[in-house]
């Protein structure tokens, strides 16, 4: 299935990856044909049946007929997409399609938001462990929904693009509001403001409080709807941007760069695998200007900037400044003050940025980086002045944040009478405004190529995927056909008694190579980078020292040996030659019997009434 950034399918078709020769080309050709028509740039493998025959396919594909394109693939854990495919959400989202292309979807979809594809399932459907089954099923619900809804809530939802399913799990909110809520936005079109929330049939005053918090408004009327502020908490929170100087006017600003940054980060993730190119917070701006005009494909309507004429650089040096997407009021006015300075400056300064990348002469070739759009009438230096003005603008904002870092809780909460705490959560969410827990994370991993046993010597680094966790190990997927083994000892550069305490089922780790069986095909792993081992302690030898503050032992005498001059148990005397002949040996023990014979008690006599009969007898024996 061919799925857009936002989960829309946009094709589908069926691949096999067994029987015949022509029946595998036909699948092939297939493949490269759905990539090429979508433009795909990276491809989603489930984890289940034949997941290693599909990555074979696509990494021959990607270093055979797509070599010069930047697609990448990623292993996605696919567990429960089958029953997401006939379950009744399933059906509702994708009715006209068969069961086998809803997992593709939902395969797909895992690996563009987990979370929000996730909550349409069963928890206990995705295998969260061994034996979860022999515990009663409602105890099992309850602990589980509990676990979702607390990821949920902690990750926050966007009212705006958030399903039905997703929106269930938000505290306050159940299947019936959250259905409600839905067929509000449908109707109304997207809420501009958390009020909007209040004007939802099912939702009252109590449940507003309890859900407010937890729902985000990107882009909406009022900027602090984009932050984890809660609508009781605004007045507080606009009384402690007054005191650090700031607006909520730039706070907007400041929460649209973010978005804007996220955004592109996004964009740049899907088309690049880890370690090929440099982050862009490591760029400067001349330097993302350069990338820029070296990413840009030569096309037909967008030539590179590299190749300009003289004649285009004089048109653009010519432009007035106001034309750029991004010039301030300011800039626009100086322009018109003085345009023939800016005529008898642009031209040089067009004629330096081309001068100097030796690349300007040749078309530029396409970069390992993400493609990134730009204008047809944008050259480099347009580029670069637009980044150093929206930097510019976003300055104030960054401001507010820094101050709102180094705040002092405790003197803002006594200042405008709030709690210290209410206070802190205030200023957090003034630090990182529109943050995503998940940005913490590490991202996964993409792959362009197999690995082979052959490929691999000790001291290689390589980024792997924690498949299983047993007590002593973790089994890491490295890319190879067979997974590599992290024994214990070299999990942690600390003693641990268990491999859980530092690893978990899905989590990302950098290991390096120890040793490689390729009879056995085997592969040795260690999370602990070389060089930073710890030395064993050396073994003691000889006696052990007493401890700190214990008294001193007594020496003993030294033990005479009461057989000394003869010989040692178990060896033989040497007889003179006659051996053992006419030595008697003496018999072997015998082993004693004991009979332990029972103390028998004297029967009491019998009576002279039992015997005249006036009295009844004991026993028959009487």
């Amino acid at each position: 299935a061919a799925i857009d950034e936002f989960g829309n399918l946009h094709g589908h078709g069926a691949i096999y990856l067994v029987g015949g020769g022509d029946r595998l080309k036909r699948s092939r050709a297939r493949l490269i044909e759905m990539i090429k028509l979508h433009k795909v740039t990276v491809v989603a493998i489930g984890n289940g049946t034949a997941c290693r025959e599909a990555e074979q396919l696509v990494a021959d594909v990607l270093a055979n007929e797509l070599q010069g394109e930047e697609i990448s693939y990623v292993i996605v854990n696919e567990a429960g997409a089958s029953v997401y495919s006939t379950s009744p959400v399933g059906r509702e989202e994708l009715g006209q399609y068969e069961a086998a292309q809803r997992s593709a979807v939902s395969i797909g979809r895992r690996l563009l938001d987990p979370l929000s594809e996730l909550v349409k399932i069963n928890p206990a459907n995705i295998g969260v462990g061994l034996y979860q089954h022999d515990m009663k099923a409602k105890h099992l619900q309850e602990s589980l929904d509990a676990v979702v809804e607390s990821c949920v809530n902690y990750v926050g939802v966007d009212l705006n693009t958030a399903s039905p399913s997703l929106l269930s799990y938000v505290s306050g909110l159940n299947q019936l509001t959250a259905r409600r809520v839905y067929e509000y936005r449908q109707q109304h079109g997207p809420f501009a403001t958390r009020e909007q929330l209040r004007e939802v049939p099912g939702v009252g005053e109590a449940t507003f409080v309890q859900a407010a918090g937890f729902l985000k408004i990107a882009g909406g009327d009022n900027p602090l709807d984009g932050t984890w502020i809660h609508p009781e908490s605004y007045d507080a929170a606009r009384g402690v941007l007054e005191r650090l100087g700031g607006s909520v006017e730039e706070l907007a600003a400041q929460v649209q760069r973010v978005q804007g940054e996220i955004a592109r980060r996004r964009r740049q993730v899907a088309a690049f695998a880890e370690g090929l190119h440099p982050t862009p917070q490591e760029e400067p701006a001349q330097e993302q200007a350069v990338a820029v005009a070296e990413a840009a494909p030569p096309t037909d309507t967008e030539p590179p900037v590299a190749a300009a004429t003289e004649t285009d650089q004089q048109a653009a040096a010519s432009e007035p400044a106001p034309e750029l997407p991004s010039a301030e009021p300011e800039a626009a006015a100086e322009a018109d003050a003085a345009t023939p300075a800016v005529e008898s400056t642009a031209e040089p300064a067009a004629e330096a940025v081309v001068e100097s990348t030796p690349e300007a002469e040749a078309p530029a070739e396409p970069s390992p980086a993400a493609p990134i759009e730009t204008p047809a009438t944008e050259d480099a230096a347009a580029v670069a002045q637009a980044e150093e003005e929206a930097a510019a603008e976003a300055t104030p904002a960054w401001e507010v944040t820094t101050r709102a870092a180094e705040a002092d809780a405790s003197q803002l909460a006594a200042e405008l009478g709030i709690g210290e705490m209410l206070c802190r959560d205030i200023l957090t969410s003034l630090t990182r405004p529109g943050r995503d827990p998940r940005e913490d994370l590490p991202p996964p991993l993409f792959r362009r190529e197999i690995l082979k046993l052959e490929d691999l010597k000790p001291g290689m680094q390589l980024a792997g995927t924690v498949l299983n966790v047993v007590d002593f190990g973790a089994f890491v997927d490295i890319g190879l056909h067979d997974t590599g083994l992290v024994h214990i000892s070299r999990l942690a550069d600390h003693f641990i008694k268990d491999p859980h305490e530092v690893v978990g089922v899905g989590d990302t780790l950098h290991v390096w190579v120890t040793g490689v069986d390729k009879a056995r095909r085997r592969v040795s792993l260690t999370a602990i980078a070389p060089g930073t081992e710890k030395p064993a302690p050396p073994r003691r030898r000889g006696k052990r020292p007493p401890a700190e503050g214990a008294a001193k032992p007594a020496e003993r005498p030294a033990r005479q040996d009461r057989n000394k001059g003869q010989s040692r148990r178990g060896e033989k005397r040497d007889r003179g030659g006659k051996g053992d002949r006419g030595r008697k040996e003496s018999p072997p023990p015998r082993s004693k019997t004991f009979t332990l014979q029972p103390k028998t008690k004297a029967a009491p006599k019998l009576s002279k009434a039992m015997k005249e009969g006036r009295a009844p007898l004991r026993t028959f024996g009487d």
